[in-house]
């Protein structure tokens, strides 16, 4: 039987894991953008972004759960580590997320440009602009509104 102490681990490891992955995607999706040629190079685009949001969704989450953890740890002197960490991997999602953010708008606009409609294959949003505060849903094409989050030059986990 596990304790909530490795729970919160997990949960950690997790949400750090997640926002490389994003960091990743994000990155072959801006390799991608620069070589978009055949529908099918537009198609694993929307593939990486699609992956990318829900990614981004599922750390959101995550997050949560480790707020919770924070509320429930043992006395203080944990509390105020486990918040440590959440606004850790907090900034840290939202630094990733409007990242991704810039790249879904490149790429929604050179998708537009070529079928010169909406996109069509997907109406993901990128969901955790602001992964801090937990609340904001920023749509693709949307501008930040100054989400409070980290220092771009923070260190990464």
């Amino acid at each position: 039987r596990r304790d909530a102490d490795s729970f919160y681990v997990e949960d950690c490891q997790q949400a750090q894991a997640n926002t490389h992955a994003i960091q990743t995607l994000t990155g072959r999706i801006s390799r991608l953008m620069g070589s978009l040629q055949a529908d099918a190079d537009y198609h694993d685009c929307r593939q990486l972004v699609d992956e990318a949001v829900r990614q981004a969704a599922d750390t959101q989450a995550i997050l949560k759960r480790i707020q919770e953890h924070q509320r429930v740890a043992q006395n203080a002197s944990e509390r105020s580590n486990r918040r440590m960490m959440y606004h850790k991997l907090s900034d840290n999602l939202a630094i990733t997320a409007r990242v991704l953010e810039d790249a879904v708008r490149r790429f929604t606009a050179e998708e537009q440009k070529r079928f010169g409609t909406s996109s069509g294959s997907s109406s993901s949003g990128v969901a955790c602009g602001d992964a801090a505060g937990g609340e904001e849903q920023l749509r693709e094409g949307s501008t930040s509104p100054g989400a409070s989050g980290g220092d771009a030059g923070e260190e990464q986990l």
